[in-house]
């Protein structure tokens, strides 16, 4: 039997895939070194605890450029409803 993947569980898999690229950044600078911090502990979260964790990982972030940058933080907002 298949299970059924609700949009819940998609959208955490998208947040959570670019957690994963976030993590990969070779950047040392501190932002980025926090921002990874945030996101290697938001990995192992869902619901609301995943929710919470976002902003953290956002404020991180703002020095962050390029494409890349730009969908991944893209991603995040939309999940965690920030504008």
């Amino acid at each position: 039997m298949m299970a059924v993947v609700n949009n819940v569980d998609k959208k955490e898999q998208r947040v959570k895939n670019v957690l994963k690229v976030i993590m990969k950044q070779n950047d040392n600078k501190t932002d980025m070194w926090w921002a990874q911090h945030f996101a290697h502990t938001a990995i192992r979260m869902s619901g609301d605890d995943l929710l919470m964790q976002i902003p953290y990982v956002l404020m991180n972030l703002r020095y962050w450029r390029g494409e890349e940058a730009q969908r991944c933080k893209k991603v995040l907002k939309e999940y965690g409803g920030v504008r």
